[in-house]
C-alpha cells in the first residue's frame, strides 16, 4: 500500500503551539549578504548572473564541469563555497517548508539542519560536507520552486547554531554517508540539475503497473511514463513532466515514499523518454 501522507513535504506546516521565533542578526546578514562565489568555470559565471531560470544546456555544461573537477576527498574546500551552509532566497513561504528543502537539497548531499526565515522569504540549509554544499549551490541556483525562481548562495556561517532550526541528521533520505569519496560513481550519477524528467527506481516486485501509474496520476503535469525495461513491472521508469517545476514538485513528494514495503528512489534525469 502506498503511503500518501506526504503533504508536509511541500506544504508549510503552521503549528499554533510552536513558539514564535525571531531571526538573529547573523541570519539576517546571511540572507541579505551571502558571500559571492567564484564559479567552477566561465559557464558557471554566466549561470550565476541569470535572474530567471537557467537554460538547460547551460546547466548541463555546468554539471559536466562540476563532475570533471570533483575532488577525491569530502573535506576539500572548493573555491567560492568554503562552508557547509547555503542561503536559499526567494522562497514562497506559503508552499515551501523545511522538509521540502531537506528533500530537494538531499538529492545532492546529506542535509543536517534547515532554518526557515519567513520575514526574508529565505532559509539556511546546512549540508554535511562543503563539497555537497558546492554541488547543491550550482545545480539548484535559479531553479523553479513553489511558483518562484530561487537563488542559492553560500552563507558566511560555518554551521547553523540556532535552537529553532530543524534538525535532519536522522532524516531517512540520507544516502551519501556510506561513500568514502565524492568521486564515487553512485554519487556522481545523481548529480543532475532539476529537469522535466524523473527517474523512479526501487519499485517493489508486488507493485502492479496500474498501482504504479495510479500513484503518478496524483502528480500534476505528468506527460509520459516510460519503463526502461518494458517487460518488467518493477523496472525503473522515466517520468516526463510538462515543466521543470512540476518535476521538482513531484520529486519532493515521491522520493522516499513507501510503496508496498519499499522506498521509491527518485532523481532527476537527463534522458529522453522513449529514446
Amino acid at each position: 500500500r502506498a503511503n500518501t501522507d506526504r503533504t508536509w513535504d511541500y506544504t508549510k506546516k503552521k503549528d499554533a503551539s510552536a513558539p514564535a521565533t525571531s531571526t538573529t542578526s547573523t541570519d539576517t546578514a546571511a540572507a541579505g549578504g551571502a558571500t559571492t562565489s567564484s564559479s567552477p568555470s566561465a559557464t558557471a559565471s554566466a549561470a550565476a548572473a541569470v535572474v530567471g531560470p537557467v537554460d538547460s544546456g547551460l546547466k548541463a555544461s555546468l554539471r559536466e564541469r562540476i563532475i570533471s573537477d570533483m575532488p577525491n576527498s569530502w573535506s576539500t574546500r572548493l573555491p567560492g563555497t568554503d562552508t557547509c551552509v547555503l542561503v536559499v532566497q526567494g522562497l514562497n513561504m506559503e508552499m515551501v517548508g523545511a522538509e521540502a528543502l531537506a528533500a530537494l537539497f538531499g538529492l545532492y548531499g546529506d542535509v543536517r539542519r534547515v532554518k526557515m526565515m519567513p520575514e526574508q522569504e529565505s532559509a539556511l540549509v546546512e549540508m554535511e560536507k562543503p563539497v555537497q554544499a558546492y554541488v547543491a549551490k550550482w545545480l539548484l541556483d535559479a531553479s523553479p520552486l513553489g511558483g518562484r525562481i530561487i537563488k542559492v548562495k553560500p552563507s558566511t556561517q560555518e554551521s547553523i547554531r540556532d535552537a529553532h532550526a530543524q534538525d535532519f541528521t536522522s532524516f531517512p533520505l540520507h544516502g551519501y554517508r556510506q561513500y568514502s569519496s565524492p568521486r564515487n560513481p553512485s554519487y556522481l550519477s545523481n548529480l543532475i540539475e532539476p529537469t522535466a524528467v524523473l527517474r523512479v527506481a526501487n519499485i517493489a516486485w508486488d507493485t502492479s503497473e496500474s498501482e504504479f501509474r495510479g500513484l503518478l496520476t496524483q502528480q500534476e503535469g505528468v506527460s509520459t511514463v516510460t519503463r526502461l525495461l518494458p517487460s518488467s513491472h518493477t523496472s525503473p521508469a522515466l517520468i516526463s513532466f510538462q515543466s521543470v517545476e512540476a518535476a521538482v514538485h513531484a520529486c519532493i513528494l515521491l522520493h522516499n515514499q513507501e510503496v508496498n514495503g519499499k522506498l521509491l528512489y527518485v532523481t532527476f534525469s537527463d534522458a529522453t523518454p522513449g529514446i
